[in-house]
């Protein structure tokens, strides 16, 4: 449930995620399988826009698949399958690293500037295997200013300096958490979620950021 004024209350058709009772540090978590996937209706106050925007979570990603901790995206198939395209999204995944596959987070966004069925991915990722242990993290994304994305994880932090101004509101499109489904085939997905905060305002002070991590 959404602790927050919006009520952005997650809902699932098809039964599930289970809870981990005490899971973490005495919290419960919930454990999402291959084709688990709670979603959050569209509405204003997950429509980011070209505002500021942060989003952490306290999770685990132990199998390859996609673990959508906030994904507000439109997918599209391309030659690699399903992929992502437009919108905005934190996510544990399998990426190629050090010669070999790592868990990582990873946050990206993306818009369609001319509708023309094209878009300029910008994204960042641990460059750490920070889910091979199978245990809990502490994961965000920020997006300081329309330009800009930074990674968390763990406390370490990474930046890519984007040039594009994207709005990534993709109206329409409702906000998954849990299984994502990317590529020409789906992947097993075996993760849990304890927490998720979401901040989006016009203005996000530093304050803020190391208050949620404080938090977490």
């Amino acid at each position: 449930a959404d602790l927050s004024k919006n009520h952005n209350d997650a809902t699932n058709a098809t039964g599930g995620p289970t809870v981990d009772a005490s899971a973490v540090n005495g919290h419960d978590a919930l454990t999402f399988g291959a084709d688990v996937i709670l979603t959050v209706a569209d509405g204003p106050s997950v429509r980011f826009g070209t505002d500021q925007v942060l989003v952490f979570a306290v999770g685990k990603d132990p199998a390859p698949g996609p673990l959508g901790f906030f994904s507000k995206a439109q997918t599209k198939i391309g030659i690699p399958g399903t992929t992502f395209y437009q919108g905005f999204e934190l996510i544990g995944t399998q990426v190629a690293l050090d010669a070999g596959n790592a868990l990582v987070p990873v946050a990206r966004f993306a818009q369609d500037i001319a509708d023309a069925g094209t878009s300029t991915v910008q994204s960042i990722e641990s460059d750490a295997p920070l889910f091979d242990d199978g245990k809990f993290h502490i994961v965000g994304a920020r997006r300081p200013n329309a330009g800009v994305l930074t990674l968390y994880a763990d406390g370490v932090v990474a930046t890519n300096p984007a040039t594009e101004d994207d709005d990534v509101s993709v109206p329409g499109i409702d906000v998954k958490i849990g299984a994502l489904h990317y590529g020409k085939t789906i992947q097993a997905v075996t993760g849990d979620i304890a927490e998720i905060i979401v901040v989006h305002a016009p203005i996000i002070a530093d304050q803020t950021v190391t208050d949620v991590m404080t938090y977490l």
